[in-house]
C-alpha cells in the first residue's frame, strides 16, 4: 500500500496545475466580462462552469497532495500552510461557484471579493508549494 501512496503522491505537481489553470481562467473570464459588457451575459455561465471544475479538480489535487505529504522530507511549517491553504482554496472555489450560479444569492461585489480571494490564495498556495 505504501508503494501506491508514494506513486500516486508524486503526481501532485502534475495534477495541481489543472485547478490552478482553471481557477485563473475564471478570473480572466470575469475580467473580460467586466471590460466588455457585450460579452458579460455570454460569459456568466462559463465563469460558473470554470469555478465548478476548478473546485472539483482541486479536490483531486488536495487528495494527491496529501498522499505526497505522507512521504515526508518537507519543512513542516511550509507544508502546514500549503496544505491548509489548498483546502481553503477548494472550499472558497465551491463557494464562488455557488454564488455565481445563484445557488447562494449574494451581491456581485461579494462574488468579486470571493474570486479575488481565490486568485490571491492560489498564488500564495502555489508559491508555498513550489
Amino acid at each position: 500500500m505504501e508503494n501506491i501512496t508514494h506513486f500516486l503522491g508524486r503526481f501532485h505537481p502534475l495534477i495541481v496545475h489543472l485547478p490552478i489553470g482553471i481557477l485563473l481562467m475564471a478570473g480572466i473570464l470575469q475580467l473580460i466580462a467586466l471590460k466588455s459588457k457585450k460579452y458579460a451575459n455570454a460569459l456568466d455561465p462559463a465563469i460558473g462552469l470554470t469555478l465548478l471544475w476548478g473546485a472539483i479538480s482541486s479536490v483531486g489535487a488536495v487528495g494527491i497532495g496529501w498522499l505526497l505529504s505522507l512521504q515526508g522530507g518537507y519543512d513542516e511549517a511550509t507544508l502546514f500552510w500549503h496544505k491548509w491553504l489548498g483546502i481553503v482554496v477548494t472550499i472558497i472555489a465551491f463557494a464562488g461557484w455557488l454564488i455565481r450560479s445563484d445557488k447562494i444569492k449574494m451581491k456581485n461585489s461579494v462574488f468579486y471579493m470571493v474570486l479575488t480571494a481565490i486568485i490571491a490564495l492560489v498564488s500564495i498556495t502555489g508559491h508555498l508549494g513550489g
